[in-house]
């Protein structure tokens, strides 16, 4: 019915603001169009069937879907508690263990350091210099290739000034600690100025995936969080 309805609308179908997201519809149909519709009638006992069975079924499906949501939170807290085990205690079990001098990471083995990260990583910033590059978004499903054919999100008048990521680099959204996130880029590609792009000084004695699974558990632990400063309303909470 919902189709039949809407090839019938006439009307202007939408208006959109900047962001694309739709600020207003207006189509509609008309009283004669609507009254005009040919619809199939059942018996009335048929139709009152008809009703207790979907309701019972559609009731039965939204309970399933009630507790399908509730299982998929549950499994994204559990996936994060192993992560976040793993990186800050270690997968070897019961261990000796000493206190790491941090708030955050509490107890650690006691054959691992902590060092600052300005040691290990090494930040880069090489502009690019010409148009031409593939644009590369940092998003929470990770680095991504942006479509800017479709016009979406935030665009640049030129894209020369932008920096270059590198297959294997690390790059951060640093300036909203809600939303943003960091990944490994798997492309070649340009991103913001305004990011973090950064790699291992020493890639032979580091891990790389070990520093990204740490890096996403600071995000969603909140930890990277807790050390911003900015306007956190206005989604300008910047490390």
């Amino acid at each position: 019915m919902l189709r039949v309805l809407y090839s019938l609308g006439k009307g202007i179908y939408a208006i959109v603001r900047g962001d694309d997201r739709v600020n207003t519809c207006r189509l509609k149909v008309a009283k004669e169009d609507l009254k005009g519709i040919i619809i199939p009638i059942p018996s009335v006992e048929d139709q009152r069937e008809i009703v207790k069975y979907l309701e019972q079924k559609c009731a039965e499906l939204d309970n399933v879907l009630e507790k399908t949501r509730a299982s998929i939170e549950e499994y994204k807290k559990l996936k994060q508690a192993v992560i976040t085990q793993a990186v800050t205690k270690g997968i070897r079990g019961d261990r000796e263990m000493k206190d790491s001098q941090s708030m955050w990471f509490g107890q650690i083995p006691d054959d691992w350091n902590m060092r600052k990260i300005k040691y290990i990583f090494k930040i880069q910033k090489d502009i690019a210099g010409e148009e031409g590059h593939t644009v590369l978004s940092i998003t929470q499903k990770g680095i991504k290739p942006k479509d800017l054919s479709k016009n979406e999100g935030q665009l640049a008048e030129n894209y020369s000034n932008y920096q270059l990521v590198h297959i294997g680099d690390f790059a951060m959204n640093h300036m909203d600690l809600l939303t943003g996130w960091v990944d490994i880029s798997k492309y070649e590609g340009v991103t913001s100025p305004d990011y973090r792009v950064f790699g291992l000084i020493d890639k032979d004695n580091y891990c790389s995936q070990y520093y990204l699974y740490l890096m996403q558990m600071c995000y969603t632990n909140r930890i990277f969080y807790g050390l911003g400063q900015g306007v956190s309303g206005l989604g300008r909470w910047r490390l």
